[in-house]
């Protein structure tokens, strides 16, 4: 977290969750450590091997999803460094982090926000594709 607080804004962070697929040796190690379940591998093993989004419905420790949203939040643009390093260290959200996945999704919004601003004013994009860009990821279930 430090480093990524280190590296200069705007940072465009793009987190997936670990995929446990059939027949992979990461996978057999990940069930040897105990890290994933036979039964969470053979979901996986339905899905497509491309589908490598952060998701916020797998399921993951308490922890990890405190520190996943601090993650996201140390690479938006819009909420300051300053607030994640005081969030790092409040127990009450490392334990309620349904509090913090809905501050990260919230402050999702202003950063969609500048970022089109930012692509439109050096004409990577057209307004048009910023309406089409925001509903997209406003419907999705991942960030």
């Amino acid at each position: 977290m430090e480093f990524l607080l280190s590296l200069p804004k705007p940072l465009n962070l793009v987190p997936f969750s670990l995929k446990f697929f059939p027949e992979f040796t990461i996978t057999r190690e990940g069930l040897h450590q105990g890290l994933v379940t036979e039964q969470e591998v053979r979901a996986l093993g339905a899905l497509g091997h491309f589908e490598m989004v952060f998701s916020w419905y797998a399921p993951r420790k308490q922890e990890d999803l405190f520190w996943n949203c601090l993650f996201l939040l140390s690479s938006r643009s819009t909420f300051p460094r300053v607030l994640v390093k005081i969030i790092s260290r409040n127990r009450f959200l490392k334990k309620k982090t349904g509090l913090l996945v809905l501050l990260v999704k919230m402050n999702l919004y202003p950063e969609l926000f500048f970022m089109g601003i930012r692509r439109i004013s050096r004409g990577q994009i057209k307004l048009l594709n910023v309406a089409a860009i925001v509903k997209g990821r406003l419907l999705r279930r991942t960030i």
